[in-house]
């Protein structure tokens, strides 16, 4: 004989299993990242210093 506390355990417990069963084929729901606005920051810098590297180059 189960204690009312044990039932309640065991019955949460199955309704775990049907729930794994049901989400296990959905894909799983990544948090995403922000991007920092140092990154950004960067690579405009580089894309800038790239095109008047290229510029000057050119120039000559």
């Amino acid at each position: 004989m189960m204690t009312t506390a044990q039932q309640k355990v065991k019955q949460e417990l199955e309704e775990l299993k049907i729930n794994a069963l049901i989400h296990q084929n959905s894909e799983p729901v990544l948090p995403r990242k922000k991007k920092s606005s140092k990154k950004w920051i960067l690579t405009t810098t580089l894309i800038l210093v790239t095109i008047v590297t290229c510029s000057l180059l050119l120039m000559r």
